[in-house]
């Protein structure tokens, strides 16, 4: 995921950047009410040694600021295709608590992001078809098929369904002959 693409989407949720001298270039620190926010962009996959080192920078600067670091979460922007575990960076509470963002979908494991709200909802399956439908031709055609079909508005017969599974996937019509 985009440093950009994740910064744009905190601030449609109500994140404000503060603090940016303090922080700046290493890390980008956001708030929202009680919430804080810190972002590194990890281009290449670091060691689990360097995001530790990482979080403790970040405790280090926040207590310099009279920051509560008790609220504060450290999201770490890691590449797709990135060797790391993210649940062992996310188990080591040590320094900061921390998550791991690839993409869109990690955001449903961060407890305190409210996507409950119609439009988060909205925009993060938005997001989320979007990066698929990029990534994938069977799925582009399946979703065009299902709007084609009027399916955004209303759910598929079996038939239609079935119809769609042999037109895309370039199958014979089998029917049960008993």
């Amino acid at each position: 995921m985009e440093k950009n693409e994740l910064l744009n989407w905190l601030r449609r949720n109500g994140f404000v950047v503060e603090s940016s001298d303090s922080f700046f270039p290493d890390y980008i620190f956001l708030k929202k009410e009680h919430i804080n926010l810190v972002i590194k962009d990890y281009r290449t996959d670091p060691t689990y040694t360097d995001i530790l080192n990482d979080s403790m920078d970040i405790r280090l600067r926040l207590k310099k600021n009279n920051r509560n670091a008790s609220n504060t979460y450290f999201l770490v922007l890691l590449q797709e295709d990135s060797k790391l575990s993210p649940y062992v960076i996310e188990k080591d509470s040590r320094g900061l608590r921390k998550y791991v963002i690839t993409k869109f979908l990690d955001f449903k494991r961060i407890p305190f992001l409210d996507l409950s709200t119609e439009d988060n909802d909205k925009d993060f399956k938005t997001d989320f078809l979007q990066g698929q439908v990029e990534s994938d031709e069977t799925i582009k055609q399946i979703i065009n098929y299902i709007v084609e079909n009027e399916g955004s508005s209303r759910s598929l017969t079996k038939e239609e369904v079935n119809s769609a599974y042999y037109l895309l996937f370039d199958v014979e019509d089998i029917k049960d002959e008993n």
